[in-house]
């Protein structure tokens, strides 16, 4: 939930490639994402990331617009209704 929160925050975020990271965070264009073994890399990404601030600005504003387009509550109750539509209506 945090990365979520974030990403309605408009704040890009470097996160590591494990679990559901990398569905939510679209590399180099919603945010980072890194190996999850390595540090060097993960050091360099947050310190290119802290330096350029256009680029900040520009995945903050793609993170918030992810999130309004796919991660709203009201947009998941109809992703969710649409799936159980799916499903029972093959039956």
């Amino acid at each position: 939930m945090a990365l979520l929160e974030t990403m309605a925050a408009g704040v890009p975020a470097v996160v590591t490639d494990v679990g559901g990271n990398p569905e939510l965070i679209k590399h180099g264009e919603t945010g980072w994402v890194v190996p999850s073994d390595a540090v060097e890399y993960l050091t360099a990404t947050i310190l290119e990331a802290a330096a350029n601030s256009a680029v900040l600005r520009d995945r903050a504003e793609a993170a918030r617009h992810r999130f309004q387009e796919s991660f709203t509550f009201k947009k998941m109750i109809s992703n969710y209704s649409y799936l159980y539509r799916t499903m029972t209506a093959s039956r």
